[in-house]
């Protein structure tokens, strides 16, 4: 969910860490993506790559919680132009993913609901009956996604939360 519910001092703390990593690796004119977990010991790098952000982070929840288009940002970037990163909205985005049991897909119900619940703007079910489902050890995996959007971080995760839990796949 975006944006962060964090307090300012943690957030800055994490911007701190960010920062001083893509230095340490020389990503300076490119798009960063940096995973960090707050501990009680202070911000601790994961995981740091010249990359846009996957899971949807890049491509629906950003641009729904800020209205900043980074995929155009790293373009112009390639481009050798400066990117306009300006933040153009200050509301929440979230995503939420299905859930199926292990097995074979018998029925999915419930997607007609999810996506005319208020703030879901994106439904997508990746399986279909006679699919397959297992443990997921990797984005590819999940059996789908919401996306919603709410005035804040924690009203657009309430909805796609809901959302999520409106689609039901049947497995045997």
């Amino acid at each position: 969910m975006q944006p962060s519910r964090l307090s300012d001092e943690a957030q800055a703390s994490i911007h701190e860490a960010a920062h001083i990593g893509l230095r340490a690796l020389g990503i300076d004119n490119s798009a960063g993506h940096v995973e960090i977990k707050l501990t009680p010991n202070g911000p601790m790098l994961i995981e740091i790559g010249a990359r846009l952000g996957g899971d949807f982070i890049t491509t629906e929840l950003v641009p729904r919680s800020t209205g900043v288009d980074m995929v155009e940002a790293v373009i112009r970037i390639a481009l050798g132009e400066n990117p306009d990163v300006t933040r153009r909205r200050d509301s929440g985005a979230a995503i939420a993913y299905l859930a199926a049991a292990r097995g074979v897909v018998r029925h999915i119900s419930g997607a007609e609901v999810a996506q005319a619940m208020p703030g879901v703007v994106r439904l997508e079910i990746d399986v279909k009956a006679g699919d397959e489902t297992g443990p997921a050890s990797s984005s590819a995996d999940r059996p789908g996604f919401v996306v919603a959007e709410g005035a804040d971080a924690i009203e657009a995760e309430t909805r796609a939360t809901m959302a999520a839990q409106r689609v039901k796949i049947e497995t045997r």
